[in-house]
This record gives structure tokens, C-alpha cells and sequence, in this order.
């Protein structure tokens, strides 16, 4: 959603545009020179900040509009809500790529654009579920891989500089991004030279995502390892708090071709929810057990 869409009195909205122009211009200077380092963490804070003051100076203010899955229970508990950062997270041998490959292909069948930003060497299982796809819908697919956080930055810039600049013209609708720990885990603590640092790093792609989705209104589906007893994300609390639901993914059960998850969503907004799906060669598909509702539905938060 762009800022001239939110439901704001012409006072508020005026500030926040003023505010955001400040960002963007702030966003275009190189953030790999010493004096740099430091307004790269205060451009970050301040990009997060614009829409935190929209949704306080909004009561009214809604999720975007949901793409939708041929997994009902997905779509009633989790939804793809435009806008929204959801992060996956779970064990390696979780599903977390398999959903994501299901909600691509899910998108990819509505004709819409979809973006595989690819550190885990998911591509081939990607472009095998997409196979049966037509070509115009397969053309609707931008891979692009990276396998150190340098070259993450280069992709998404490059990504930003990609989308349409005529107002007519059709933006991506999903971008995924698996998996962002392969990257920064490894350099989270470490510093290099001109003030480089790997939390630098991870304020520099937090940045970048939250331009991407200013400028596309996307929906980011992102997958994350975990840590402290296989509980808790990987990151820390700088990343959880960029992401706005969470997705707790384990293996139920696994037979040859189909895997049963059970999902525990947490979000911003809203109590928790867990339920169960299962992934087979048709993709992600809801499961015959009966789901546990703990919280309100997707459909319900949008008018929280």
C-alpha cells in the first residue's frame, strides 16, 4: 500500500510523504564508506517508522489485499496479505522451501509476477513444480541467486532499479527470499574494512526490502533456521521485529510423496493460530485433521 492510499487527514499525509522523500533520497548514497555506517542504521529505523506512524494515525487502517492459494486453510489462518513481510521458520528439514515453492507456483498460476531470490540452491525445485506451467506464466518468474550478503544487497538494488516505472504497468506480487540466515548468519558479529560490519549488512537488506515494498506493494515470504532448542528464529530481535507474521513450520510426518506440516502463525496483530497442511507433488494442499483456532482468522484481522 503506498502512502497516498492510507486513510490519513492531508496533514498527516503530508508529513509522512516529506518524511519518506527524506528516506529515499538518504537511500540512494552508497552505505560501504565509513561515514555512512551509521546513517545506514537511522535510514532503516526511520523507513520502519513511516508506516508504524500510519498504522497508529489510522484506526481504520486494513491489511492489503490477499493473494490466494488452493490451500483454504492457509489462505483462513495465514494469507498473503500485500504489503506483508512472513517469515517461515523451522528445522532444515521443516518444508519451509517446499512451501514457498508452493506459494510461487500458487501465484504463478494467477498470472501474476513473482520474484525467487535464491541462497539455498532451491532453483531446480522451483523451476521442476513450474513445469507444467505455461510459458507466459513461466516468463512471469525472475530468479535471482547470491551466496553472500554483498551480493544480496547488489540483487535487491538491482531489483528496486527493475520495476515498472509507468503506472499501468504490472508489479511483482511475491517476492521470496530463501533464505536470508544462509548469508548473514555467518557474518552477524564479524566487522570488516570502511565500517563494514554484518548487522550493517542485515540493516542494509531490511532497508531494501522495505523500499521494494513501498514501491511494489508485495507481498515478501522469507524462510529463517532456528536456534535456542529449535524455538526460535535465527537473527535476533532486529530481524523478528521486520517481520511482521511468523510461521513456525514442523514435520508431522513424511511418506514418499507427500509431507504434513503443522504451521503456528504469530503476528503483530493478532493471537496465535496453528494447523496443519500437507505438501505433495499438486503442491500445498490442506490436510484432513481437524485445525486448532486459537486466534481470529486472516479475514478477522484485517479489521483489527
Amino acid at each position: 500500500m503506498r502512502l497516498q492510499d492510507l486513510p490519513l487527514n492531508p496533514e498527516t499525509l503530508q508529513a509522512l510523504q516529506s518524511a519518506n522523500e527524506t528516506v529515499e533520497s538518504l537511500l540512494c548514497h552508497p552505505f560501504n564508506e565509513p561515514h555512512n555506517s551509521l546513517p545506514q542504521h537511522l535510514i532503516s529505523d526511520a523507513h520502519a517508522a513511516l508506516h508504524r506512524v500510519a498504522v497508529r494515525a489510522s484506526p481504520s487502517l486494513k491489511w492489503g489485499t490477499s493473494l490466494l492459494t488452493p490451500c483454504a486453510s492457509f489462505n483462513h489462518n495465514v494469507g498473503l496479505p500485500s504489503t506483508t513481510v512472513l517469515q517461515l521458520y523451522g528445522t532444515s528439514l521443516a518444508g519451509k522451501t517446499m512451501i514457498c515453492i508452493s506459494l510461487a507456483a500458487a501465484v504463478l498460476k494467477q498470472t501474476q509476477r513473482v520474484i525467487w531470490l535464491d541462497t539455498c540452491a532451491g532453483e531446480w525445485l522451483l523451476r521442476a513444480a513450474v513445469s507444467n506451467h505455461s510459458d507466459a506464466q513461466i516468463d512471469l518468474l525472475t530468479v535471482r541467486t547470491a551466496t553472500n550478503a554483498p551480493q544480496i544487497v547488489h540483487q535487491l538494488r538491482a531489483l528496486i532499479s527493475e520495476l515498472p516505472s509507468l503506472p499501468n504497468a504490472p508489479m511483482p506480487r511475491l517476492l521470496i527470499f530463501d533464505s536470508p540466515a544462509s548469508v548473514l548468519s555467518p557474518v552477524l558479529g564479524l566487522k570488516g574494512p570502511n565500517g563494514w560490519s554484518g548487522h550493517t549488512a542485515m540493516q542494509q537488506i531490511t532497508t531494501l526490502i522495505s523500499r521494494f515494498i513501498t514501491l511494489s506493494s508485495a507481498t515478501v515470504v522469507v524462510t529463517n533456521r532456528v536456534v535456542d532448542s529449535a524455538t526460535r528464529p535465527a537473527l535476533g530481535n532486529i530481524w523478528s521485529n521486520f517481520v511482521d507474521v511468523h510461521l513456525f513450520c514442523q514435520r508431522v510426518d513424511a511418506h514418499e510423496q507427500r509431507l504434513e506440516l503443522r504451521l503456528t502463525v504469530t503476528s503483530k496483530r493478532a493471537p496465535t493460530s496453528t494447523f496443519s497442511v500437507l505438501i505433495t507433488d499438486q503442491g500445498m494442499t490442506d490436510n484432513d485433521v481437524e485445525q486448532t483456532q486459537i486466534g481470529p482468522t486472516q479475514t478477522e484481522r484485517a479489521h483489527i
